[in-house]
């Protein structure tokens, strides 16, 4: 009995020490965890903080709530948009850099957002197109809200143009950036009236920076011709100006051109373009123009009543399964950024100590010698002591490498396994 006594003992001691062994491998492993969540999300606010830190500096002297408003907007922006919280943190330098100022990016960084998503750009495309046909459009104001919906105004153009109009969102992006947008501000032209005109010339097979250019010669030549033979244009019918002096709208010109021509051959409307003073080159652009005047008269409505045209494509576009997955990344890295937040100021406290210690070898070695000389007077022990710390660093890195590679490799090739099939199906 008494042995049988003892194995029981025995049993339950082994069976304290397995449960005991369990526990301590869980703590090691919750350990590891930890050590790689702390070290992902300490790389992922570095990242986040760097691009912060890099906008911020051009944006002169600002204050701590508008600091933390930037990067409360960035942060929150991501979680439901296809750039990540680092990227838009970067585009405040885009931003601001085309001359708007701290508080206005705020309002701004939504608008750009959206709009490179809508136009498959990236935010650095994005922003120099919108800001400099806005600013070329004179549609910047100094009011940020005001400032807003003006560049969401010309986003809603250039989306709905896109929509309606054989060409991308870039490319009239590109025709406005291209001096159109300058010349439809010297002439008092709105934006939906011109990019009427570069949806016809796209339709047409003119598109990009060259409809911009080809814009301006049309535009040019018609004033030049009316100016000079304004009794011959009398004469037809073909009214260039209204009563006040300003400029008509193209389509309401190449209405009254084409009543004008009715019937010509086109022999006959180039005689008759050669005789109201058009160039050769614009007599080409006239001519592809002439008989669209209905279309682009409908290509003015549309624009016209181009609002929420952007939100729209872009809301669209997220749906898709891989703009899904970088939303959700996004998320995952907005709570990474929030927890490296936290850590950070630990962190840098060690390597401030860290910095200063290695400042006080530096120091000694110019007292004392070389540093060869300094690691012989150490101690074995001391030595050891260093290498073992610099060993563990190094397996620590190592480790914290591997599992985040390992987890983007697999959630990458999941990601692409799951995209074949549907293509599939």
């Amino acid at each position: 009995e008494m042995k049988a006594s003892i194995g029981s003992i025995n049993s339950a001691n082994s069976g304290i020490g397995a449960v005991a062994k369990s526990f301590a491998t869980l703590e090691v492993v919750a350990v590891a965890a930890l050590a790689v969540i702390g070290g992902v999300s300490v790389a992922a606010y570095a990242k986040f903080n760097q691009a912060m830190t890099e906008s911020e500096a051009i944006m002169g002297n600002i204050s701590q709530k508008m600091k933390d408003d930037l990067e409360q907007t960035a942060l929150t922006l991501s979680t439901t948009s296809a750039q990540s919280a680092a990227d838009l943190a970067k585009s405040y330098y885009y931003i601001v850099s085309a001359g708007e100022s701290a508080a206005q990016a705020i309002k701004l960084l939504p608008v750009v957002s959206r709009f490179a998503t809508a136009g498959l750009m990236d935010m650095s495309e994005a922003t120099q197109f919108l800001t400099n046909s806005q600013i070329a459009l004179g549609l910047k104001m100094a009011d940020p809200i005001a400032n807003m919906q003006e560049m969401t105004r010309v986003s809603d153009v250039l989306t709905k143009a896109s929509i309606i109009a054989d060409a991308t969102i870039q490319q009239f992006a590109e025709a406005l950036t291209n001096k159109a947008a300058g010349t439809m501000r010297a002439y008092g032209i709105s934006v939906e009236e011109g990019v009427a005109v570069l949806a016809d010339f796209a339709n047409q097979g003119i598109k990009g920076s060259a409809a911009g250019m080809d814009y301006v010669i049309v535009l040019r030549d018609v004033m030049m011709a009316a100016s000079k033979n304004s009794e011959v244009f009398k004469e037809l019918g073909i009214n260039v100006y209204n009563a006040q002096g300003k400029l008509q709208p193209m389509s309401r010109i190449l209405s009254d051109m084409e009543k004008a021509f009715a019937g010509a051959s086109d022999e006959e409307k180039v005689q008759a373009l050669t005789m109201l003073g058009f160039q050769q080159r614009a007599q080409s652009y006239m001519l592809t123009l002439l008989g669209t005047s209905d279309t682009l008269k409908g290509y003015e409505d549309a624009l016209n009543s181009a609002g929420g045209a952007t939100q729209k494509v872009s809301d669209t576009i997220l749906t898709s399964f891989t703009n899904q997955w970088k939303i959700l990344k996004n998320n995952l890295t907005v709570v990474a950024i929030e927890i490296g937040k936290e850590l950070a100021p630990s962190i840098l406290e060690v390597m401030e100590d860290m910095t200063r210690w290695a400042k006080s070898v530096q120091d000694s070695q110019k007292q004392f010698g070389t540093l060869t000389n300094i690691v012989h007077t150490l101690t074995d022990s001391v030595k050891i002591l260093a290498l073992g710390f610099y060993s563990i660093a190094t397996v620590l890195e190592s480790v914290v490498s591997l599992l985040v590679g390992g987890v983007e490799i697999a959630l990458g090739s999941f990601a692409a396994n799951i995209h074949t099939s549907i293509e599939l199906i």
